[in-house]
């Protein structure tokens, strides 16, 4: 197949665009949508490669497969097994097994599946600290790998519009793609099936002539245009973007219009084609590999973000990696193929994956020792399942089922009525067993409203990254079921600060329009609005104020820091702590004034610095949500409120 270099520049600038949305960047926050690019180009090659060698009567399975491992294989396995030494030197032995499943996974090529398993979403949630997280768009790649050079191979002798079948099946993924986006976005991102599209995209491209239909004149137009959407996207999309979906079809089809006319000689076609571009689109893949690994396991020394100048060094070091890898393990391995029969290869790596996984299940031998050796460390550690709504289903209760509600008590259960509701979100979670025994101290008995990002506000929408919630519908169904137990105390607790525009959650009295610029008054609106309709209802309010946020994982920092034998960390200051909170308190205060009791967290957890760790023991289960044994501080308040 003919050498198009432009395709290389394009791969430098679909990896650049990666490696600075990794870095934060915040003028490219949808650099992630580089792999939307890879995939474009790959189903494009691919199938350029197979059509070329059926042809010529040289296309066999074997062969595309061994091929396959060649170019995949040796840099993949370099980074898992360089990763792995460096993980197990400075990783907690649990994290170690955690990691040792995503060796496996990535060897084996299910990392997506893996990666959706743990919920987490590539673009939104905490995952930076997992070294391997990037192989998910390898696994998707040779998921599809595995099929479409059967079908291709079953396809290609009997049919004559193939073109047609590609358009169908791309039709179908994107489809899926669109459903999965709008209903289960961490599957749409994660799963193959919705990510086929692309692939057959470049494919449809490779065999549908497109290049030879556009008049010449006009190419450099259509290239400019899909350099613009590619720019469009990285520039315009971001981590709250519905993706992939309908908006990917924008790099996609940008991708699309830059590589059909890839040989065409034009401006854009030598811009791409510069020497610069075209060596960084050689190494892209080992740098793909090389970046989020050492970022990852930068981020894991240091425990923090690193800066500007620490990434800066670490993607010079994924350069050199990344070029070393290139020039003498990819390159070779890709040049021999006369040295070696497909069935050495396959032997080869089999041997190799064989040995890496050995390698990813090594650490879950040592854990039981581990246990015994470090009890101070795995102690520290299991704070972050000292978490209180572990302990029943009440938390994120189904407000279609309101008479399983009835039995989520807190407090004194023998009594016949209820002297209380705990409502709020998954902050009120984690404080409601230190509720449950002020509440037993006292006789009193309490019914438990909480469920994660779910303010407690009624005629209020939750808009979470950007996706309305049933909050509203949730909130109205307790706040009806309050009425009916005869609830006449209503304790609200909520991560209050969340809501007010500097984090993904947005609040929207009902009837009304939100916009960026009025979060702080749709939450006091909403606030106001709810405490008037309790009150008109004859509940008292007991508003619980904000749990000071620590910004890190208090547990694995600790136990970190224990395991390498360095001083805890403080917690944020007192003064950092309340310039968090500058939009909230304010509102508290003037509440205070309307006669509504507040009570404040802080003053029982702060003085100079808030806690995070007392006596050994973890405050907190994460970086915001206290533990049992930090939420048992505030009962003394507790029991003062419920006493009244």
């Amino acid at each position: 197949m003919q050498y198009k270099p432009a395709i290389d520049g394009l791969r430098a600038l679909a990896v650049i665009s990666v490696l600075l949305f990794h870095a934060n960047a915040p003028f490219l926050p949808g650099g992630y949508i580089g792999v939307d690019v890879f995939f474009v180009i790959s189903g494009y090659l691919i199938t350029s490669l197979i059509c070329q060698e059926y042809g010529a009567g040289r296309f066999t399975l074997t062969g595309f497969y061994a091929r396959r491992i060649r170019r995949i294989f040796p840099a993949l396995v370099l980074v898992l097994l360089s990763t792995t030494a460096v993980s197990m030197i400075i990783m907690l032995p649990p994290d170690s097994i955690r990691f040792g499943s995503s060796v496996i996974a990535s060897v084996l090529f299910y990392s997506n599946f893996y990666f959706w398993a743990q919920r987490g979403n590539y673009l939104r949630d905490g995952l930076e600290f997992e070294p391997l997280l990037h192989t998910w768009s390898l696994a998707i790649e040779e998921q599809f790998y595995i099929l479409f050079p059967l079908f291709m191979g079953l396809a290609l002798p009997r049919f004559k519009r193939l073109d047609l079948i590609l358009i169908a099946a791309a039709t179908a993924s994107f489809a899926l793609s669109v459903y999965l986006t709008a209903r289960h976005p961490v599957a749409a991102f994660y799963t193959s099936p919705s990510r086929a599209w692309e692939l057959l995209l470049g494919g449809w491209l490779a065999i549908s002539g497109l290049k030879d239909r556009a008049p010449c004149r006009m190419i450099p137009w259509l290239q400019l245009a899909g350099l613009v959407m590619i720019g469009v996207a990285a520039v315009g999309f971001d981590r709250l973007t519905r993706f992939p979906g309908f908006a990917a079809l924008v790099p996609c089809v940008g991708t699309a219009l830059l590589v059909a006319w890839s040989d065409h000689k034009s401006r854009m076609t030598a811009a791409l084609s510069h020497p610069v571009l075209v060596w960084l689109g050689l190494i892209s893949y080992p740098l793909y590999l090389w970046h989020w690994s050492l970022l990852a396991l930068g981020r894991l020394v240091l425990l923090r973000e690193p800066s500007v100048l620490e990434i800066a060094f670490i993607y010079l070091l994924s350069i050199v990696l990344a070029a070393a890898t290139w020039r003498y393990v990819e390159k070779p391995v890709r040049t021999r193929k006369e040295h070696g029969s497909s069935a050495g290869v396959f032997a080869g790596a089999a041997a190799v994956a064989c040995l890496t996984v050995t390698i990813g299940l090594a650490p879950r031998a040592a854990e039981a020792l581990w246990n015994r050796l470090a009890p101070d460390v795995a102690r520290l550690l299991a704070g972050a399942k000292d978490y209180a709504p572990a302990l029943g289903s009440c938390h994120n209760w189904d407000r279609k089922q309101p008479e399983r509600l009835s039995h989520c008590t807190i407090g004194a259960h023998d009594r016949p009525e209820f002297d209380f509701v705990l409502w709020g979100d998954s902050h009120a979670g984690a404080v409601a067993m230190a509720i449950d025994g002020a509440a037993r101290d006292l006789g009193k008995k309490g019914l438990q409203l909480t469920s994660d990002d779910c303010l407690p506000f009624l005629r209020t929408r939750v808009i979470l990254n950007r996706e309305a919630t049933n909050c509203e519908a949730r909130n109205a169904a307790g706040f009806e079921l309050m009425r009916q137990l005869g609830i006449h105390r209503a304790m609200l607790v909520g991560a209050w600060v969340q809501y007010t525009g500097d984090y993904n959650k947005v609040l929207q009295p009902s009837g009304e329009s939100a916009t960026a610029e009025d979060d702080v008054a749709a939450f006091r609106q909403g606030f106001r609005q709810t405490i008037d309709i309790l009150r008109d209802a004859g509940i008292d309010v007991v508003v619980v104020g904000p749990v000071p946020e620590i910004g890190w994982n208090v547990p694995s920092t600790l136990a970190t820091m224990a395991w390498r034998k360095k001083p805890f960390p403080d917690g944020p200051s007192l003064d950092d702590f309340m310039k968090s909170q500058r939009k909230i308190m304010p509102l508290l205060k003037e509440l205070e004034r309307d006669h509504v009791n507040v009570m404040y967290p802080h003053e029982r957890l702060c003085a100079a610095t808030c806690l995070i760790h007392l006596n050994g023991e973890v405050l907190y289960s994460d970086s915001e949500h206290l533990s049992t044994r930090g939420a048992d501080l505030l009962r003394p308040m507790f029991i003062s409120q419920l006493a009244r």
